[in-house]
């Protein structure tokens, strides 16, 4: 199986986990860190493009519903049956659950690159603390050798811990948005009226190419359009 290769905002959390469980040794308060960065693991730039497939899906609705109506168009003016006003209504309705359709692709569309740019400002955010956790860890390797060793070593732990407890803090944004988009994206199982709905009782209609089929019926098919009488005059 073929593996993509690892996209840069990947790259950044990788480095962030690394650097903080290179330090954890040294700074205990740097696994915590590490752990933080870990659950927030993600790729921003695919659930972004995600985002923008979904767009392009939702696009596509208006060019099924150009189609419907260019055949509307086409319709021959002869045809007064009573089929005539059961298709034009299915084809209303179909074109409204095309209409919530695309709401609901743009819609969850948009929630994914909110949650793409959420996790990218968390990896921006985790490269950062991580080159600061290396500071640290330099600092504290120096003073090994030096008397300051304790004093320096608890700078780095508090400073780390503080670190670890606005990456936490951070991580709590990133799941309150994830959730909110979670929230569109279950929100959308109403869009199965649209997948399951057999628009002119047709299943499976894609309405790739439509037509209208105007030719002559046998005199077996045809059937005579219902007419309504007027009533016999009165004496």
């Amino acid at each position: 199986m073929l593996v993509p290769p690892p996209t840069f905002a990947v790259i950044m959390l990788r480095t962030a986990i690394g650097t903080s469980l290179g330090a954890a040794p040294f700074i205990s308060s740097a696994l915590r860190a590490a752990l933080v960065f870990g659950l927030g693991y993600s790729d921003p730039f695919a659930i972004w493009t995600g985002g923008e497939e979904l767009k392009q899906a939702a696009n596509h609705a208006d060019v099924v519903k150009a189609r419907i109506t260019n055949a509307n168009t086409k319709m021959n003016p002869g045809w007064v049956a009573e089929d005539k006003d059961a298709y034009l209504n299915t084809m209303t309705t179909y074109q409204k659950e095309l209409d919530e359709l695309k709401g609901y692709l743009t819609s969850t569309g948009t929630a994914l690159q909110a949650v793409a740019v959420a996790y990218f400002a968390f990896c921006v955010m985790a490269v950062t603390a991580a080159a600061f956790i290396f500071a640290c860890l330099i600092a504290v390797l120096m003073a090994m050798a030096t008397p300051g060793l304790p004093a320096v070593k608890a700078a780095a732990e508090l400073a780390v811990s503080g670190i670890a407890m606005v990456a936490g803090a951070a991580g709590k944004v990133l799941t309150g948005i994830t959730a909110g988009a979670t929230t569109i994206l279950l929100a959308g199982f109403g869009a199965k009226m649209f997948v399951g709905s057999e628009p002119g009782g047709v299943k499976g209609a894609d309405f790739q190419a439509i037509t209208i089929d105007y030719s002559p019926l046998s005199s077996n098919d045809y059937v005579a359009p219902k007419k309504e009488l007027p009533a016999p005059a009165g004496p």
